[in-house]
Formats: C-alpha cells, sequence, structure tokens
C-alpha cells in the first residue's frame, strides 16, 4: 500500500524558471528587487551566492527544493516539513536521496540520447 506524502520534491540543476516557486524567481527578487542584498539567498534550505544569472548551473549541483501541496505551493526546506510534521526525519532523508537519484537516473538518460 502506497501513502502520499504531502510534499512536492522538486530537483533543480539550474537557476531558471518562472512561476512563483521558480528558483530564479525568489533569485531575482532577492538580489534585484525592491529589498535587494548581497546576502546569500536561503531557498529551501539551500544557499545560493549573488552574482548568479537566469539560466546557471546551480553551483552545489543538484538541489532538492520541495513544496508543500494545497492551494498554493510553499516552498519550504526539509527541515521544516520535519520540523511542522508533513514528513518524519527518516521519510525526509529517503524522499531526497530517491528524488536526486531518479533526477541523475534521468539525466543520464537525456544524456544518452543527446539532450
Amino acid at each position: 500500500r502506497c501513502e502520499m506524502l504531502p510534499i512536492e520534491m522538486v530537483v533543480r540543476a539550474y537557476v531558471t524558471g518562472s512561476t512563483e516557486t521558480s528558483v530564479w524567481t525568489h533569485y531575482k527578487r532577492h538580489f534585484h528587487g525592491d529589498s535587494a542584498t548581497t546576502d546569500p539567498l536561503v531557498y529551501c534550505g539551500h544557499s545560493f551566492p549573488p552574482g548568479l544569472r537566469k539560466n546557471d548551473a546551480i553551483p552545489m549541483g543538484p538541489v532538492v527544493t520541495p513544496t508543500t501541496k494545497g492551494e498554493k505551493d510553499e516552498p519550504i526546506s526539509m527541515d521544516d516539513a520535519v520540523s511542522r510534521g508533513l514528513l518524519t526525519a527518516e521519510q525526509a532523508k529517503q524522499a531526497e536521496e530517491l528524488a536526486l537519484r531518479m533526477f541523475a537516473f534521468g539525466q543520464e538518460e537525456a544524456s544518452k540520447r543527446g539532450l
């Protein structure tokens, strides 16, 4: 029997996107918005340095950026998911590991096909 986890696991390898939950949207707002700063952006528990451009590879490699599932998805860190009781620590660890493994598999398969 399967039980759905109440979060969406999104793996990202590039600073890109246009949705409210995309890394680029948050990055642009943090470094170039009305209250711009030079402090690193912490997004879903990951620290992003200043100076990145849209579509740049994420310097630390692919990262998991979970969101809550509801009327409006909310970006959260894995630690937040655990502290809110959405996941146990073991579920969070397994979900993150599996998401990264599936992403790496997808990248490898795409590369084999010239994508």
